[in-house]
């Protein structure tokens, strides 16, 4: 359950929103992953791999590093399916 103070703040900001929809603007959710943060796989048979966000749209691009090596690899993954490494 969420508290909500300004509750006509609330209702102003679900209607802006319901407008975009109305007018089929295709939506993300935000907050997204920022580049550079930590992720991890959240899903899948990926689950558990983590990585560093190096750019996102619906699919994010995530480089798993070998830091003793000084490389990685990129791999691209729905950016649903990953959740921020704490």
């Amino acid at each position: 359950m969420i508290k909500v103070v300004d509750q006509e703040k609330l209702v102003k900001e679900l209607k802006f929103i319901e407008k975009a929809l109305q007018a089929k603007m295709e939506l993300d959710l935000f907050p997204q992953l920022a580049i550079g943060q930590r992720c991890r796989v959240m899903a899948g048979s990926l689950k558990g791999l983590e990585g560093v966000v190096i750019s996102q749209n619906k699919r994010a691009r995530v480089v798993l590093e070998v830091s003793i090596l000084g490389r990685g690899a990129i791999m691209e993954i729905d950016a649903d399916l990953l959740e921020l490494c704490a």
